[in-house]
């Protein structure tokens, strides 16, 4: 079969011929349908020094958010059956360390695989996927929005934390998985939602999907604007990873506000006078990996099959698995993902 394997360090993957994997007792074996494109898959072909710094085993396929039809299955799998439909969580848990006993499944700790990274992914005609990590596809729900499942899972979880329900938030970076998060806080009962960037077609876009306001952050300080704008700032949900905007979601804030890191932090974060503008005023500050299994999972599929979040508004386009350049080249531009279609 095909696949986009990272086989050496630096920039760049290359394209393929492996064979199709075989499932074991506790497997399926899923035709990939789509393949969404995430801004870690362009880190790792990128190669950035965050990615370095994991010390991957390679070689390895790419991708952690695709769809598929399952064509095959292990012989102790009970879950599932052949041409049933499914997305995939890209935590594969051990089940048995105190993380998992203690409903920590997806922040296990002994040895837990990741989807495309430490275990084959799915940039590939085939994947072999944990009956754990399986997750079935809800009936109004394409694959190319199947395909969307996992993204829009790590929105629903940074919104778990940040608790936005009758209250104010704020998202930082309206990427897709931001506009995820625009879009499901106001199903989820958020008052009013707030959004920052720099790009401006995201910024317009993140009013059509659910934001009643957006900032530019070229253009304002958010921690002094949004103060003109809202009276209390409850929660904010940051994507963008950047130590100045991070201050500034601190003193924008209202006092024992929630501050949720979702964006990857590439160099060190320093917060000054940590005491008075954190510890004193009692905020909040929690990160999170991916999504809660399995309460995540319930939120999202209500939220689709009751059309609170439109998965189709995030497709932001569709090309072959061998133009996964062109994805990679459009990543910025879209207001979506990028689907490869094997």
């Amino acid at each position: 079969m095909k696949a986009l394997r990272k086989t050496r360090p630096g920039p760049g993957s290359d394209m393929q011929d492996i064979p199709i994997p075989k499932p074991g007792p506790h497997d399926l074996l899923v035709r990939v349908e789509a393949a969404a494109m995430c801004k870690s898959d362009v880190e790792v072909f990128e190669w950035t020094p965050l990615v370095e710094a994991a010390n991957y085993a390679l070689p390895f396929t790419l991708g952690h958010e695709f769809a598929g039809e399952v064509v095959e299955v292990g012989a102790l799998v009970k879950q599932f059956k052949p041409g049933e439909r499914v997305a995939g969580e890209t935590h594969i848990p051990c089940g048995v360390c105190r993380d998992c006993r203690t409903g920590n499944q997806h922040i296990c700790r002994n040895g837990m695989g990741v989807l495309g990274r430490s275990v084959d992914g799915c940039f590939a005609e085939y994947i072999r996927l944990p009956e754990v990590s399986a997750i079935r596809l809800a009936e109004n729900n394409s694959y190319d929005e199947g395909a969307l499942y996992e993204p829009l899972g790590t929105a629903i979880h940074a919104l778990q934390k940040a608790k936005p329900w009758g209250v104010n938030i704020a998202v930082l970076g309206v990427g897709t998985i931001g506009l995820m998060a625009c879009e499901a806080a106001k199903a989820l009962g958020a008052a009013n939602v707030y959004a920052l960037d720099v790009n401006p077609s995201r910024l317009e876009y993140s009013l059509k999907v659910g934001a009643d306001m957006a900032f530019n952050g070229l253009e304002c300080d958010f921690a002094e604007e949004i103060k003109k704008h809202c009276d209390h700032l409850d929660c904010i949900v940051d994507f963008t990873g950047s130590p100045k905007v991070i201050n500034q979601a601190i003193d924008a804030l209202s006092t024992a506000g929630r501050l949720v890191h979702v964006g990857m932090v590439g160099a060190e974060l320093t917060i000054p006078s940590y005491m008075y503008r954190v510890v004193y005023r009692e905020l909040i500050i929690t990160g999170l990996f991916g999504r809660h299994m399995y309460t995540t999972w319930d939120i999202l599929e209500r939220l689709v099959k009751s059309g609170g979040v439109k998965l189709s508004n995030y497709v932001g386009a569709k090309l072959p698995l061998d133009d996964y350049e062109k994805a990679i080249e459009r990543f910025d531009e879209l207001n979506g993902r990028a689907l490869l279609i094997p």
